[in-house]
């Protein structure tokens, strides 16, 4: 006790009467709705910002990956076509309805007053259903299968789609006298084919419905129509093939056309080559004046709306190289004025850039467009040597052709004649509206299946940046270190103290070791020269210079005392979750800035398994706070204080013991702390991380509350919740501190 006594009397000569007291509670952080719903906004953009690079590229693989998909699948969908014809089955004029109604009254003795009344005199259900039968569609079949030896019949009845006209009256659907026939395939020419040999043979089931029999005549000349006509089609076929492959109607019009076309594209040649023989003189003249950095002759030559800038860029010259002989070239004015100078000059550089590369793009431009029309003239050139075997070729289709076409309207003509009289006994069905195909104006066929590619790739683009924003989340998610106060705060429901930034200083707190001053060798601290205290100026210093660093440790000094208006905090645990959070760094600085603002402190280096303090502080270890616990060592041989400020003292851990819990379970090291709490207004104790270890809880217990130190991109979540978890049953603790904050 006497040991203690003495410990006693040597701090109390110098004992300040101020003492450590919380200034107020503003600083308690409080659960509010609105704080927490800007903080998940925070949160959200941060993971944007911080996982933009991996949701970029996820976003640009995926969309590039389904691209592909979508572009090779589009590429293999094969358009198809859809064409039709319209049949008017029944007359609408009141001559057509009368007759046909007189006739059939006559054929079947049906009232006409009755028939008149009748809005239809045809059952359109049960005539479509006639249409489709394999009785009129078996003829189509025969007569296609010529053309197209694997025909199905089953294909052709299932792409052949018949209805009847409606409208809407009154808000009731009506019928029309029309029935619509339509058929859709891969290939238009097939398609024409078959609507064409459907349409037909509608129109002569219309005929056969009405007269029993035809004469021989007529019979014959149906026998040898198609032959014809299909001779005919095929010749007129290889003829359109003939003039669209070869672009013209006939070999005479073809000469003139050529020579009418070729002329102007010449002398377009011609207008070019000179354009370009000019524009590559001005190019080159331009090179030269780029080459030699002269960008006021590029712009003067090239447009006067750079005579302003010029004008500018030539008096900054003249007021230079006046000043020159006035001013220092160092001197502000003159780098104010080259300042300038080179500004001016910089925006000549790009507009003369920009001037020579317009040059050299209108050249590029003239030097293609000479290529194009030279290919253009030889294109003619050869066509004109083609025409003679061409016109050879022709004349004998057309020949063919003629005397086909002759015999068919020939035969077109008898047939006719034999039909006069029956067709006075009959009114046929009339095609309104003949096969055909729907084209654009530009006269290309319009297909049915439309291929959106442009509108797929932008989904599969903004799905796939939204499947990247999501794998950026999850992967934020899967790393379970902090990136930010905020997400400590709202992970923990704590305070956050302070912020640390990030700074190499910190760690290099004493490059090495040097002699300290026990409080028992000396009898008089003003007598103890300041190179026996190992925290240089860039540690005490740091604090009068208003760093970043001084400022994060003065604002984490003022959260504190600003904690509790109801208790004071004379001693507190610095601890973490786990090791190399940066725990003993922040104990020291805290420490520091404690005694820098008049608080009396202490720092005991309580981490008894692996101690920092003495290897960062470059003091020696062989005695402190374990052998102060353990044995007789007077106090004042075990603390050293800082000559640099009187306020600071420290304690080294001393030596690792075999069972740390052990020394701290002693009643010994619980009178220490209560000594400590009499003589200084604040002690700090630096504690080994908290999971899984005893050593803060012991600690703690005996302190006024605990800040748990947290490594920014370090330290996991789930250890801190286990770490708070452990030191909240029995423990107070105040707050974090976010340490190695990057800017």
């Amino acid at each position: 006790m006497d040991t203690e006594r003495d410990f006693q009397q040597r701090f109390s000569t110098h004992r300040y009467s101020q003492q450590f007291q919380p200034l107020s509670d503003n600083s308690r952080p409080q659960a509010e709705e609105t704080e927490e719903e800007k903080l998940n906004l925070g949160w959200l953009f941060t993971v944007i910002f911080r996982r933009a690079p991996i949701m970029i590229i996820v976003g640009i693989i995926l969309s590039g990956l389904f691209g592909s998909i979508v572009v090779l699948k589009s590429r293999k969908i094969e358009p198809e076509y859809r064409g039709g014809f319209q049949i008017l089955i029944e007359p609408v004029t009141v001559e057509g309805q009368f007759a046909r109604q007189y006739l059939l009254a006559q054929s079947e003795n049906t009232d006409i007053q009755r028939i008149k009344v009748e809005n239809s005199l045809v059952d359109y259900e049960s005539l479509i259903r006639v249409l489709r039968s394999p009785q009129l569609m078996e003829p189509v079949f025969e007569k296609l299968l010529q053309q197209y030896p694997d025909l199905n019949r089953s294909s052709i009845v299932s792409k052949l789609e018949i209805e009847r006209i409606k409208y809407d009256l009154d808000g009731k659907e009506q019928g029309t006298r029309i029935i619509k026939v339509s058929y859709q395939d891969l290939d238009p020419t097939k398609i024409m084919s078959v609507l064409n040999a459907v349409s037909e043979t509608y129109l002569n089931y219309s005929r056969q419905e009405r007269l029993q029999s035809l004469n021989q005549g007529i019979d014959f000349i149906n026998e040898q129509l198609p032959g014809l006509r299909s001779r005919f089609k095929i010749l007129q076929s290889e003829k359109q093939q003939f003039q669209q492959k070869y672009n013209f109607v006939d070999p005479e019009t073809a000469v003139s056309k050529i020579s009418a076309e070729v002329r102007p594209i010449q002398l377009e040649l011609a207008n070019t080559k000179a354009e370009l023989s000019e524009a590559r003189e001005i190019y080159l003249l331009l090179q030269q004046q780029w080459l030699e950095q002269d960008y006021v002759g590029i712009l003067g030559n090239h447009s006067q709306s750079y005579n302003s800038l010029i004008r500018q860029y030539q008096e900054l010259e003249s007021q230079m190289a006046v000043e020159a002989g006035r001013l220092r070239e160092d001197s502000f004015p003159m780098q104010a004025l080259r300042e300038k100078h080179d500004n001016v000059l910089q925006i000549l550089s790009r507009e003369a850039e920009r001037v020579v590369q317009n040059i050299a793009n209108q050249v590029e431009v003239l030097t293609e467009k000479e290529k194009s029309y030279e290919q253009t003239i030889e294109n003619f050139e050869q066509q004109l040597r083609e025409i003679p075997r061409l016109r050879q070729q022709y004349d004998s289709l057309d020949q063919e052709l003629q005397i086909v076409q002759e015999t068919l309207n020939d035969f077109l003509k008898k047939r006719e004649a034999l039909r006069v009289n029956a067709a006075q006994q009959q009114t046929p069905w009339q095609l309104i509206a003949p096969p055909n195909l729907p084209i654009d104006s530009n006269g290309n066929i319009l297909p049915t299946t439309i291929v959106q590619t442009k509108k797929n790739l932008a989904i599969i683009v903004i799905l796939s940046f939204l499947l990247g924003v999501g794998i950026g989340f999850i992967i934020d998610i899967l790393i379970e270190v902090f990136h930010h106060p905020d997400e400590i705060k709202s992970t923990t429901k704590l305070p956050i103290l302070g912020v640390i930034p990030l700074s190499k200083k910190l760690k290099k707190v004493a490059k090495k070791s040097q002699t300290f001053i026990p409080i028992g060798s000396v009898t008089s601290l003003t007598a103890v020269s300041d190179s026996h205290w190992p925290i240089k100026n860039g540690q005490v210093d740091q604090y009068q210079t208003g760093s970043p660093v001084s400022e994060a440790f003065r604002s984490l000094y003022a959260n504190i005392c600003l904690l509790s208006s109801n208790k004071s905090l004379n001693t507190l645990t610095i601890s973490s979750a786990t090791l190399g959070d940066g725990k003993s760094t922040i104990a020291i600085h805290l420490a520091q800035t404690a005694a820098f603002m008049g608080q009396r402190v202490l720092l005991v280096d309580a981490d008894l398994r692996n101690p920092q303090i003495h290897q960062k502080l470059g003091l020696p270890n062989l005695r402190g706070f374990r052998d102060a616990i353990t044995s007789d060592l007077s106090l004042n041989d075990a603390i050293q204080r800082s000559p640099q400020d009187d306020n600071l003292f420290v304690l080294t851990a001393g030596q690792i013991p075999p069972d740390p819990v052990q020394v701290l379970s002693a009643k010994k090291r619980q009178y220490l702390m209560e000594q400590f709490r009499a003589f200084f207004d604040l002690v700090i104790y630096d504690t080994p991380a908290v999971t899984g270890l005893a050593d803060t809880s012991l600690i703690a217990a005996q302190t006024d509350g605990i800040i748990l130190v947290v490594g920014i991109k370090k330290t996991n979540r789930s250890t801190v919740l286990k770490s708070l978890e452990e030191l909240n049953l029995s423990n107070s603790v105040l707050g974090l501190v976010a340490n190695r904050m990057r800017g």
